[in-house]
């Protein structure tokens, strides 16, 4: 059976957002759907916003995760999502 790997950039609303409870936030989403997280970093923008870049895998049968984008899109501290990289591995 195969894994997705999808990797997504989650642009933070302001400056002034808690780093620490925006990754927080989107790690229980995630682990909400039953994904494995693989890896978590934060990326600067500019003026000062950041990025939390996640990483993690799904099953191949669940299809998409539309609905994790759309609930990462709602939290307040987050003010865009962007699928970076989506990857097939085996094994």
């Amino acid at each position: 059976m195969a894994e997705v790997i999808v990797k997504l950039k989650c642009v933070l609303a302001d400056p002034d957002v808690d780093l620490d409870e925006a990754r927080e936030k989107i790690e229980k989403n995630i682990k909400k759907l039953k994904f494995k997280i693989l890896g978590i970093e934060t990326e600067d923008v500019a003026f000062g916003i950041k990025a939390i870049i996640v990483r993690f895998a799904m099953d191949e049968k669940i299809g998409n995760y539309d609905s994790l984008e759309e609930d990462l899109k709602d939290l307040d501290e987050v003010s865009s999502v962007e699928t970076l990289q989506v990857s097939r591995a085996f094994g």
